[in-house]
């Protein structure tokens, strides 16, 4: 299968990396980007040992794709449009 090229930022950093389409935010961060702070538990978002910071909000990165973490998608309420903005913004937890 076809990796997709990933641009976003990382703990304050811009990175870039390529991701099976099918490959978990947490996969992502622990084999691509050799960051191991969170971890894997449970693998269904119930333990919060991947829990992460995504565009502000706490997430389950087990239960997000990594392909994910390229774009922010807003709904617009009134239009019920989608808009895809490049660039979300990653906090990965520190290794202990």
């Amino acid at each position: 299968m076809n990796k997709i090229h990933v641009n976003t930022e990382v703990n304050g950093d811009d990175v870039e990396f390529l991701c099976d389409p099918r490959e978990t935010l947490l996969d992502a961060l622990r084999d691509q980007l050799n960051l191991t702070g969170a971890k894997e538990g449970c693998g269904t978002g119930d333990c919060g040992a991947c829990s992460i910071t995504l565009d502000d909000r706490l997430v389950c990165s087990c239960l997000v794709l990594g392909v994910e973490a390229m774009v922010r998608i807003y709904t617009h309420y009134n239009k019920n449009l989608l808009n895809m903005l490049p660039c979300s913004v990653v906090s990965a937890p520190p290794v202990y």
